[in-house]
């Protein structure tokens, strides 16, 4: 089984030496805004953003998206601690 988007992201994100990652999705879909908060990762606010999702432009539809962060150090205190970030 391959690692969820999220979790994927932040080992690689430490992996090169980064400590944080930053994954935007469209703010109504509550799908990965659910995959981005199970492993850890905050939301950090909705921002509106012109063009279609994934697409950035200077003119075209509006669409809001929710940007969420991660820490990088975090997921390895949550695959040491199994009872969750928050225990570490």
């Amino acid at each position: 089984m391959t690692e969820p988007v999220p979790v994927l992201s932040m080992r690689r994100t430490a992996e090169h030496g980064r400590e944080f990652v930053r994954l935007d999705c469209v703010a109504g879909d509550a799908a990965p805004r659910r995959r981005y908060e199970s492993p850890g990762m905050q939301h950090r606010g909705d921002a509106r953003m012109r063009g279609a999702p994934g697409r950035r432009a200077d003119e075209g539809p509006v669409t809001v998206v929710s940007r969420y962060q991660g820490d990088a150090a975090l997921l390895g205190r949550a695959r040491r601690n199994p009872a969750g970030p928050d225990q570490a």
